[in-house]
């Protein structure tokens, strides 16, 4: 009987002992349960804070979505300006590229022989002036003569060497330095005048001038060619070519003559001496006024042929 209860009890002691390991499993799986419990409390916790992050990813992705689709749309609008403007620049340096190529229809002879004509007229005219008995030499008014030569050397119609040659020979008994005085002015006038953006009273302020040297500065010389000569050929048509448009340089022809011989000390007060030479000289002036006569009928030349002087 001792035998069968220690074996009984043995077997108790291992049925203990089983049930207790028992125990432990079940309370590591019940302590597991709880960790797990916690942790997908915690997880709900931060799940509104993590559904909030992705609304907000989503917000900004739709908002760079957005932009692209803008910034796609500005470079296409500007992809379309760009090929217009190409399209018009190709066909404004076609239309350029015509015009260039153009000959002129006006030969250099012809040119020439105007050129000749009106520096002979302009040699012949100076002499004249210079040698006209209605003016003398040697007056004693240096102030006026002092005057007219400060004058004639700051609106550069002639340099300050000639001036100085001016004020240090006597004219009296030789009158070829007042002639060369005289064809270098009026030929420096008449160049300026050939040449420049002066339209007179029809544009006081110079405002064409302004213009041109704005274009120049600002475009290329193939598209200011051309602007340059359609405006001449529209000026013309603006100011007129005729005795009533020359006159107006004859009068200041005829003050630039009366200066350069105030300069060499001609006897009588400056306004007597505009008013001998313009009564003395009424028809040559305007006929070197009349300058556009000579190359009116170019079209292709931007500028005039510049004037030579004969007086070196």
């Amino acid at each position: 009987d001792v035998a069968a209860f220690s074996s009984a009890l043995d077997a108790k002691d291992r049925e203990f002992d089983r049930r207790g390991k028992k125990l432990e499993e079940v309370q590591g799986l019940l302590d597991r349960e709880r960790e797990g419990g916690r942790n997908a409390r915690a997880e709900n916790q931060q799940l509104p804070a993590r559904l909030g992050e992705a609304e907000g990813n989503a917000k900004r992705s739709a908002a760079t979505l957005s932009e692209l689709q803008r910034v796609n749309a500005h470079l296409e609008k500007e992809r379309h300006v760009i090929a217009a403007m190409l399209e018009t620049r190709t066909s404004e340096f076609k239309d350029a590229q015509a015009f260039l190529t153009k000959a002129d229809d006006v030969p250099d002879s012809l040119v020439l022989r105007a050129v000749d004509a009106l520096n002979s007229k302009i040699f012949q005219t100076a002499a004249s002036i210079a040698e006209a008995p209605q003016f003398r030499y040697g007056s004693a008014d240096v102030d006026a003569a002092e005057h007219a030569a400060r004058k004639l050397e700051r609106d550069g119609w002639l340099g300050r060497h000639i001036l100085s040659a001016l004020r240090s020979i006597d004219h009296t008994n030789s009158s070829v330095l007042v002639q060369t005085a005289l064809q270098s002015s009026v030929t420096m006038y008449v160049r300026w005048f050939a040449m420049s953006w002066d339209l007179g009273h029809h544009d006081p302020e110079g405002l064409l001038h302004k213009l041109y040297s704005e274009v120049r500065r600002r475009v290329l010389q193939s598209v200011t060619g051309r602007w340059r000569a359609l405006c001449r050929e529209s000026a013309k048509a603006i100011a007129g070519v005729g005795h009533a448009e020359h006159e107006p340089h004859a009068k200041k022809l005829a003050r630039l003559a009366a200066d350069v011989l105030v300069a060499c000390r001609v006897s009588g007060p400056p306004e007597a001496a505009i008013s001998a030479v313009r009564k003395a000289f009424a028809s040559p002036l305007p006929e070197i006024a009349d300058v556009h006569s000579t190359s009116s009928r170019s079209r292709a030349r931007p500028y005039y042929p510049a004037i030579s002087s004969r007086s070196s």
